[in-house]
């Protein structure tokens, strides 16, 4: 934690403060999201859908393909394209409900998801 607080106060010096803010908040945005989507579907049992996720979307370095996906997790691909899907679908659900809950209209919304995962 104390190296993430000073990467955080040396960013705030050499940054615009207001975007090193909004890349912290859509880091914790994004951070919360990952830890509920992999409970929820833990919870369903689904685990394998998160772990196809994690090693998609998460690897080190270059992403493997599809088919070395389902090699690895003894699924189809069909199911890895499945289960990336479900996933993003997911978190894509639990991060608007998160950012919802500060703005007032569908309009401040969209406005906040664009200026938050925009780039």
């Amino acid at each position: 934690r104390d190296v993430e607080t000073a990467e955080f106060a040396a960013d705030l010096r050499r940054d615009d403060p207001e975007k090193v803010l909004d890349h912290a908040w859509a880091r914790e945005i994004l951070t919360d999201a990952l830890e509920k989507a992999g409970k929820i579907l833990a919870a369903e049992g689904k685990e394998k859908y998160f772990k196809c996720y994690e090693a998609y979307e998460m690897a080190e370095g270059e992403r493997p393909t599809h088919q070395a996906l389902a090699e690895s997790l003894n699924i189809s691909v069909v199911d890895v394209n499945h289960y990336l899907r479900h996933v993003r679908s997911l978190l894509h659900q639990l991060i608007l409900e998160r950012i919802s809950d500060g703005v007032t209209s569908q309009e401040d919304l969209e406005r906040e998801m664009n200026e938050l995962f925009s780039g």
